[in-house]
């Protein structure tokens, strides 16, 4: 879709007959080389001092996206074109008038990694709290007083130190899975990140049984934290485990869809399920009279 874009604003302009120099900029994480390929794709319709292509990747969190926007920890942007870097310095003027850091790379290539770098190393502290964890529940430390220790080095900080089920949601399992994929053809395996996914995985496999444990061995007819729209992204991908393991949506024994959308619910736990994201097993989701099954 982005290379059909960028096709069709290429053509459209040469056909129109527009002058004066034009900027793209490329928001959504591309893998390293898109930017390169949208760059070759204008050429074929304009002259290379007609236009630019710009890497401007955006750190945004689900949920908090316009705060994330209007207070920035940086603003990264990739071209090398002079004329492109002065126009996004003026496109963001609002915000660094504020103090807020506009971080310029040369490289179009830099600018596209420096997001999947960015997401490799939370997750990488995600999935390490998330193994202390575990482990501080076999030994019988406290995972608390641990992240808070732990947090205090400041070269550490006390971000992303917070166990939980792993982390799920729509940027980094794909993020990090592109990554690897993409080190590996570059012939430059990446191994903690493919490790940091590998740990995730067994992550949710472990809070799975750590509830069937904690109840008796049988989720069913138990209340479970399921959330199919949840603020920070994080619990999509992992309930799908527990679903998948039993679980069903009540509270406090009976059926309790109060707020959740049944239909598409079930499209959603089906598709997971086409998709083979779901492990093998069985769920069921309850409303009133009306149970929908989905065993494999």
């Amino acid at each position: 879709a982005l290379f059909r874009a960028v096709e069709q604003i290429g053509r459209r302009r040469r056909e129109l007959g527009v002058s004066g120099f034009m900027v793209v900029v490329i928001k959504s994480t591309v893998p390293v080389g898109t930017c390169r390929k949208a760059k070759a794709l204008l050429s074929n319709h304009l002259p290379a001092s007609q236009f630019a292509v710009v890497s401007n990747p955006e750190f945004l969190r689900e949920g908090s996206a316009v705060s994330d926007f209007m207070n920035p920890d940086r603003i990264v942007v990739g071209s090398s074109s002079s004329i492109a870097l002065m126009a996004m310095r003026r496109l963001y003027a609002p915000l660094t008038q504020l103090g807020h850091r506009l971080v310029e790379v040369s490289s179009i290539e830099t600018s596209e990694l420096i997001k999947y770098a960015s997401n490799i190393f939370l997750a990488t502290k995600i999935g390490l709290i998330n193994e202390f964890a575990r482990l501080c529940d076999t030994v019988g430390a406290d995972i608390l007083e641990l992240s808070h220790a732990v947090g205090l080095d400041h070269r550490i900080g006390r971000d992303c130190l917070a166990a939980g089920p792993g982390f799920g949601g729509s940027c980094f399992p794909k993020d990090l899975k592109a990554l690897s994929s993409l080190a590996r053809e570059a012939g430059s395996p990446m191994q903690i990140a493919e490790a940091v996914i590998a740990s995730n995985h067994d992550h949710k496999h472990a809070m799975v049984e750590k509830i069937r444990k904690a109840l008796g061995g049988d989720v069913s007819g138990w209340v479970l934290p399921l959330s199919l729209e949840a603020p920070n992204g994080v619990q999509n991908d992992v309930m799908s485990w527990v679903w998948a393991s039993g679980g069903s949506m009540l509270k406090d024994g009976k059926p309790d869809l109060t707020n959740a959308d049944v239909t598409s619910a079930t499209a959603y736990i089906q598709q997971l399920w086409n998709d083979g994201v779901i492990a093998p097993g069985s769920f069921t989701m309850k409303e009133q009279d009306k149970v929908e099954e989905f065993t494999n």
